[in-house]
């Protein structure tokens, strides 16, 4: 009997990814502090981000490269299948005049990073965002600023299946992350900082520190309110997170009304936390 040669053919479908664009592609310019800059580069990361979503390719903030960035209003909206890799740095220009001049009809400055009505985004990566939080919250105790004057560093809303991982958010001058109407959020190996000791020197200065347990225990009595994670939504999971701050450093935020994913905050689980 004859050798016999069996050949099994296997059908389906090869997803090729397309190299990721870079920030620079669309203009952004590292290593430059001026105004014109920080504006060009909120441009910049808006564009590429849209841009990315709509052919299925990734978003680099290029490694060993420092970004100062102004942002607008222009949301990321209905962003989907999007990969932003920040292996980079991304510094929130720290002209506050300049970020007063975008404020809305309420008098809200926009967040550093802006998502809603989005679905299957990832962001990740091996550098941060440095907040710059000491200027603003000079500002806040000595000068009145008004605490929604002053940006977010990642805010989402209403978006599903998100992950967020190994990045890290430093001296956010407000909130760090402020996540809203969120259906299956995971955030793991995040590192989110501020600089505790100045900002209890600022308290401090500005007579806003309590002592209590016999001196043993100083308690700031005025928040600055630099959260590290707050979040409302279904499905979430948060571990091998380290948060260092002087404000909530895990917050599992009531779902309010406006919700469209989601009624309520349920099904939440933060685990392995450092604080």
């Amino acid at each position: 009997m004859g050798n016999k040669l069996l050949l099994v053919f296997l059908c389906g479908v090869v997803r090729v990814t397309e190299a990721a664009y870079s920030i620079d592609d669309f203009g952004a310019r590292s290593g430059f502090i001026s105004d014109e800059a920080a504006i060009n580069n909120g441009m910049a990361i808006h564009k590429a981000i849209i841009t990315a979503s709509s052919q299925g390719r990734e978003v680099l903030v290029p490694a060993g490269s420092i970004y100062n960035v102004l942002s607008s209003w222009d949301q990321a909206t209905k962003v989907s299948h999007l990969r932003l890799i920040i292996d980079g740095i991304l510094v929130v220009q720290p002209h506050l005049a300049l970020w007063d001049e975008v404020k809305d009809a309420n008098n809200d400055l926009p967040p550093f990073l802006h998502f809603v009505n989005c679905d299957n985004v990832t962001i990740t990566g091996t550098g941060h965002i440095q907040g710059l939080g000491y200027e603003w919250w000079n500002d806040v105790i000595f000068h009145n600023r008004r605490h929604n004057q002053r940006p977010t560093l990642l805010s989402m809303k209403s978006c599903r299946n998100v992950l967020l991982e190994n990045f890290r958010l430093l001296n956010g001058p407000r909130f760090h992350t402020y996540l809203t109407d969120m259906l299956n959020l995971t955030v793991r190996g995040l590192h989110i900082k501020t600089d505790v000791a100045r900002h209890k020197k600022l308290l401090a200065a500005g007579g806003h520190m309590t002592t209590t347990l016999q001196g043993l225990l100083r308690l700031p009595t005025f928040p600055l309110n630099t959260d590290g994670i707050d979040v409302a939504g279904k499905n979430i999971h948060i571990y091998n997170v380290t948060v260092e701050n002087f404000d909530d450093a895990i917050c599992a935020k009531p779902q309010t009304s406006d919700g469209v994913l989601t009624a309520c905050t349920e099904n939440f689980l933060a685990e392995n936390i450092s604080v």
